[in-house]
């Protein structure tokens, strides 16, 4: 979303404010130009007092602990309208959350015991998870912090009758923010806001999400922003550099605006390239394939110019219900998915869920370490029925059109060798059982973690096709979780260490003949898919809004030269001056 703004012009009477520029993460790509306003979140004052009935207390908390809940679920509602399917699966993730100890258990048997109101039990537990010196036992931070204090200064606002929240947003608002939550987002005037700003957070939270799903610029994890920026400044949001411009003069101003104006024309003439071919200026073919999540998604992908889904996440029906969906119920989502296809191929990627993906049907509590535990391909094999029920709705579908399926996070050899065995044994059990298949679905491996990478070339010879997965493998690579302010910064594709290890699982595809893809986000940032390009990888999947942009990069790219520059380039020691240095011997502009 970018719109220009006009400032008003200066009385002779007030001050000249000097410009100034901040730099933070880039969440959300797109060019804001507006006033901010403020947006505090306070919890209210609570008093402690005894209570003369510890069971009517723990009632009162419960009665608005189901209204919470009933207003999550009329949030997701909301959201699901006004942005989809996946920004309401945030909502219901909270919905889920309600159902953890600390709500269900912890806080009634403090009200028992101590014979105080709900409120300042509540009012505690906020306190003792911002305290930033909160970890579990094991000495790692305690993950959805953010979520569980929302939720509980839901129920806090519930239990003193306070009206929720709501923002007044006057045209052109930049928002300003220490952090927002869901539940702040739902609240936001996308008509209104042209930017948004906070101190905390970062490309992969939850606000961004959002903001990206409205067309909002964003910039996040901006140090100090609450005390450097006020309310009624004049600001320049740049969501695809993480630049704002504080009191901004009239050159930048009118800088800025162009920018906004070239955008425009470019993403109109960009409409009209869909069809061409994804070839470099040196004759190298790179596919363009996309992601999906849902059936809707499919026209989005085919007006993209894609050339197939590279990566469908199949997990959303599973996060969104409250129960494992059924074969057939998966077999009629997979079969609208192809034939929505027009014969072009789909790969989707079995069930992934654990880490930051609750899984439906448990009992709400949280695992200290959920990225390193029980998820992914683990927890199919934990449950070998229904991961059956998937392999036999997938390999059913594939009647209808070309359909391949990948494993996510495999970590050994072994796991593939049971996951391979699962596979065949299932489209032996369907042939035997009746089931014509002409052509039965290739089966491949999602590269994520650093021993998958590792041992790829043994991996390659036991599959017909991999997908590196870059969201998950930089993730385990760094040691860094992406989500986590305090660290994300150090979550990049152009570490050094990342661009080296990709390119030595692509040099084992070669030696293999193993057709490889990226499917991560690294894949949607044009100087990423240039350099993959130059290390051999031939097909690329992203959001469908990324395919123009790539396109282009790769369109005016000479593959052929690049691998001296990138060579240059892994020979330095930081992600910053791997990026700056590509940036400025690549010359590929990676904004709109």
């Amino acid at each position: 979303m970018e719109k220009a703004h006009n400032p008003p012009e200066t009385s002779r009477n007030q001050k000249v404010l000097t410009q100034m520029e901040i730099v933070g993460l880039a969440a959300s790509p797109g060019i804001g130009i507006g006033t901010v306003q403020l947006f505090e979140r306070k919890p209210a004052p609570v008093s402690v007092f005894s209570v003369d009935n510890a069971d009517s207390e723990k009632e009162r908390y419960l009665t608005a602990l189901l209204r919470v809940g009933m207003q999550l679920g009329a949030s997701a509602a909301e959201a699901e309208s006004r942005f989809g399917p996946d920004e309401a699966r945030i909502y219901r993730a909270q919905m889920e959350l309600l159902s953890a100890t600390l709500f269900q258990k912890n806080i009634p048997t403090f009200i028992l015991q101590r014979g105080i109101n709900a409120e300042a039990v509540i009012r505690e537990q906020i306190l003792l998870l911002e305290d930033k010196n909160h970890v579990h036992p094991n000495g790692s931070p305690p993950p959805g912090v953010s979520d569980i204090i929302d939720i509980l200064q839901q129920i806090s606002l519930v239990l003193i009758h306070d009206n929720p929240r709501c923002l007044i947003l006057k045209e052109n608002t930049v928002l300003l923010a220490c952090e927002l939550l869901p539940s702040d987002m739902i609240l936001i005037d996308q008509n209104a806001v042209v930017g948004l700003i906070t101190e905390r957070g970062g490309p992969y939270s939850h606000a961004a999400i959002m903001a990206r799903s409205q067309g909002i610029p964003a910039v996040m994890g901006v140090p100090d922003a609450m005390t450097t920026i006020h309310s009624g400044d004049q600001v320049i949001v740049d969501g695809s550099k993480g630049r704002v411009l504080i009191h901004p003069n009239s050159n930048s101003i009118d800088t800025y605006e162009k920018q906004i104006i070239r955008n425009r024309a470019i993403r109109e003439e960009d409409k009209k390239s869909v069809t061409l071919p994804t070839i470099s200026t040196d004759g190298v073919t790179v596919s363009l394939y996309a992601n999906a999540r849902k059936p809707d998604d499919v026209k989005n992908v085919l007006e993209s110019g894609a050339e197939g889904i590279g990566l469908f996440r199949t997990e959303l029906p599973f996060l969104l219900g409250s129960h494992f969906v059924s074969e057939d119920e998966q077999y009629e989502l997979y079969r609208r998915v192809v034939m929505g296809m027009n014969g072009l191929p789909v790969t989707f990627r079995t069930l992934d869920i654990g880490g930051d993906k609750r899984k439906p049907g448990t009992s709400g509590d949280i695992e200290a370490n959920p990225f390193l535990g029980l998820r992914s391909v683990r927890f199919s094999l934990k449950h070998p029925d229904l991961l059956i029920q998937q392999l036999r709705a997938l390999i059913r579908a594939s009647a209808y059109g070309p359909v391949d399926v990948m494993f996510p996070m495999v970590t050994t050899l072994g796991e593939m060798d049971l996951l391979s065995a699962l596979f065949h044994r299932v489209i032996d059990d369907l042939k035997t059982g009746g089931i014509v298949l002409e052509k039965t679905p290739r089966m491949g491996v999602m590269i994520e973690v650093p021993s998958a990478a590792i041992l790829s070339e043994r991996l390659f010879s036991r599959v017909a096709f991999a997908s590196i997965g870059t969201n998950d493998l930089i993730q385990y690579l760094l040691a860094v979780d992406r989500t986590n302010q305090e660290v994300n910064h150090l979550y990049s594709p152009f570490d050094p260490a990342v661009l080296t290890l990709i390119r030595d699982v692509a040099q084992a595809a070669r030696r293999t003949g193993t057709e490889l893809s990226i499917c991560g986000e690294a894949a949607a940032d044009p100087i990423c898919a240039v350099v993959f390009a130059s290390f051999g990888i031939p097909i690329l999947s992203m959001e469908p809004t990324s395919i123009i942009e790539v396109k282009r990069a790769i369109r005016s790219s000479h593959i052929g030269e690049i691998g001296s520059v990138v060579d240059t380039a892994l020979a330095l020691d930081t992600a910053r001056e791997v990026r700056a240095y590509l940036e400025q011997e690549l010359v590929i502009d990676a904004s709109l």
